[in-house]
């Protein structure tokens, strides 16, 4: 901030010229310190002005590479603490805003794995229709993949989950429904 108020001051003096020289390099770094401490988004956007104000500089190049790394990292940050959600919307971002890149095909590869995540938590809350759709998905996507195969798995576990609730509820002919998919 010191920059940006010498620069304020006196717009023509040696200070400013030499703070505005500075100032990429300033906020490469601000950006990396953001990012070390977990605050992505500030860093993302300190990135973003970097290459906005300083398009020319080698900072602006450096931010081109560090913002789809740090996206990818926050997503990464959000899976690990089960905030698939955000993670998800993480990926979507990259997949968006970076096509043709290795961003978007690690953000391919990594999406069906927070689905999978996602799944997760809605069969641990019960929520088994909507665990299946998500699943369901999956393995149309990836059939054949380790993760379809785990797709399997969890979809056989919410089918057998929803039989015997609907049979605990005495729900016969809908137990027998949920049974028949199982058997699927």
């Amino acid at each position: 901030h010191h920059l940006e108020e010498l620069m304020q001051a006196s717009p023509d003096s040696a200070w400013a010229r030499t703070a505005q020289r500075r100032m990429p390099t300033f906020l490469a770094r601000s950006a990396e310190d953001l990012f070390k401490n977990g605050d992505y988004e500030k860093a993302i956007k300190t990135y973003t002005r970097a290459k906005q104000e300083y398009p020319t500089s080698v900072e602006a190049v450096e931010a081109d590479s560090r913002i789809p790394f740090i996206i990818y990292a926050q997503a990464e940050f959000f899976s690990q603490q089960g905030q698939h959600q955000n993670a998800l919307e993480r990926l979507q971002r990259l997949i968006k805003d970076y096509p043709g890149t290795e961003w978007e095909a690690k953000a391919r590869v990594r999406a069906p794995q927070v689905h999978l995540g996602i799944a997760s938590n809605k069969l641990k809350a019960g929520d088994y229709e909507e665990a299946l759709k998500i699943l369901e998905n999956i393995l149309q996507q990836s059939p054949g993949s380790e993760i379809g195969a785990q797709a399997r798995a969890m979809a056989a576990e919410c089918l057998y989950q929803q039989w015997a609730r609907m049979r605990a509820a005495g729900r016969q002919g809908e137990a027998e429904t949920a049974m028949k998919k199982l058997a699927e």
